[in-house]
């Protein structure tokens, strides 16, 4: 194997384990938080309505959100 076939290797399993993550402002951001509301696409989650401005603009993620089937 050549240094270059190394190198598309490594950079496919890198590509393999990224995720992509959404700006909290996106509408999508939420649909998979077990504090998602469906209806008027509000928060149930108490500290997120707390501290909505630094989750938003300061940030940038929500450090409230838990996804659906994952463990807290």
């Amino acid at each position: 194997m050549s240094i270059a076939d190394f190198q598309i290797v490594i950079r496919m399993r890198i590509w393999e384990m990224a995720e992509i993550i959404l700006h909290p402002c996106h509408p999508d951001y939420c649909n998979e938080c077990i504090y998602h509301g469906s209806s008027f696409r509000n928060c149930q989650s108490e500290e997120y309505n707390k501290h909505s401005y630094e989750v938003n603009c300061v940030w940038h993620y929500c450090k409230y959100k838990h996804k659906k089937g994952e463990k807290t």
